[in-house]
Formats: C-alpha cells, structure tokens, sequence
C-alpha cells in the first residue's frame, strides 16, 4: 500500500519495493532534490510576481529565470517531437498519472 502511494507521487521506471538501505537513501535523496526544486520554483514565482508588480521591464533577450536555473543544474529542455518513442512514453506515464490523481 505505502509503495504504491510513493510511486504515485513519486513516478520511476522501476516500481519495485525498497528492500535495501542503499536504494532508500537513493529515494530520499531524490525526494530532497525534489522538494528543492519545488521551493526554487515558488522563490522564482514570488520574485517574478514581484518584478511585475513594479513594472519592472523584462527584455525579450533575456532568458526565463526557470531555463537558468536548469541550465546551472547542467539540464537542459528541448522538444520532443510525437515520432519520438520517447514521447510515447512520456505521455504514457503523463496519463497514468492524471488517471491516478482522479481517483484520490
């Protein structure tokens, strides 16, 4: 039951139960650098918010504060085009996911 929950919060291509200490400590540290994420994403909304509310003028030169941060993570984003199997999978997990969130 608590594996299935985490894997709905948590998607990963290998849904296996944690067994061993080595692959928990994996987990939390990935569910760390989520939440980090997360809380980068909220200071970036409230920073911009209020960029906006001063009338502050952003150029359309300059990059979304969002891709420089990917970018200092050494990530990056790109398309995926549908031919793509990737994109199948992608979309695959995406339904899952909107199909698991219905039934809470």
């Amino acid at each position: 039951m608590f594996t299935e929950a985490f894997y709905l919060a948590i998607p990963t291509v290998d849904a296996s139960p944690i067994q061993e200490k080595d692959a928990l400590d994996k987990k939390v540290e990935l569910v760390n650098m989520l939440g980090d994420i997360a809380l980068t994403q909220k200071a970036l909304k409230k920073q911009t918010k209020r960029a906006k509310s001063k009338n502050a003028a952003l150029s359309v030169a300059e990059p979304h504060p969002l891709d420089e941060k990917y970018t200092s993570l050494g990530c990056g984003l790109s398309p995926v085009q549908k031919s793509d199997p990737v994109w199948k999978t992608i979309n695959e997990y995406f339904r899952a996911s909107v199909d698991a969130t219905r039934l809470v």
